[in-house]
């Protein structure tokens, strides 16, 4: 996963005309503790479902040199905040068209 987050970013740098000299040393990293299976339509699949959202996260969480630790309940409620701050965008435009609700506190 985030062999595939290096490779792509270093192909946009590329096509942007920006070195990468730097990124090219760091090691890809993914935490032991998070999940690899998944139960999709009741079948257990070797697979993450938040792969996207822990891409997002640890981007949010790398500060040029080192990692800020965060597990697997974090990732979801990460996911949680991005579902809400997309839905709830002034450019989703097919969120106005739903009557206001009010949130759980």
């Amino acid at each position: 996963m985030t062999q595939n987050l290096a490779t792509n970013f270093t192909t946009a740098c590329f096509e942007a005309n920006i070195s990468t000299q730097g990124f090219k040393h760091f090691k890809p990293y993914s935490p032991p503790s998070y999940p690899c299976e998944a139960v999709v339509n009741e079948t257990r699949r070797a697979v993450s479902l938040d792969c996207g959202f822990y891409c997002i996260l640890y981007m949010d969480c790398f500060d040029g040199l080192n990692v800020r630790e965060f597990d697997q309940l974090v990732v979801a409620e990460y996911r949680k905040i991005v579902a809400y701050k997309i839905f709830y965008s002034p450019l989703n435009m097919y969120s106005r068209m739903l009557p206001e609700t009010e949130l759980a506190a």
